[in-house]
């Protein structure tokens, strides 16, 4: 049995963020390797959790999107087009073999 996964905000200093839109929101997206997940944050002078794509290199689970209550009117109607951009991100960062700590 698998305990369900709570959402915390991140840090976010010192983080390699790519940026994409979604469905004309700016967001930016930050991959750790090691756990498999994206953080999606709004793209903003004072930027917002947005949710954390998770189990992304799982090759068990599938991957979800975990949105973040306080963005959940816009962006719950978007989670599939979120994770479909953290999943780009995250492989984007796979690819270039890049270092990233843990969340």
């Amino acid at each position: 049995m698998s305990r369900p996964i709570k959402y915390s905000p991140v840090i976010t200093e010192d983080r390699d963020w790519g940026k994409a839109e979604v469905a004309g929101k700016r967001v930016r997206l930050w991959a750790n390797l090691t756990t498999g997940r994206v953080v999606v944050q709004t793209d903003e002078l004072e930027p917002r959790d947005v949710g954390i794509a998770v189990d992304l290199d799982s090759p068990i689970q599938p991957s979800q999107m975990l949105i973040n209550t306080q963005q959940a009117e816009w962006a719950n109607d978007l989670r599939e087009e979120l994770l479909n951009a953290a999943t780009l991100r995250f492989n984007e960062v796979a690819a270039a073999g890049w270092d990233t700590p843990a969340a």
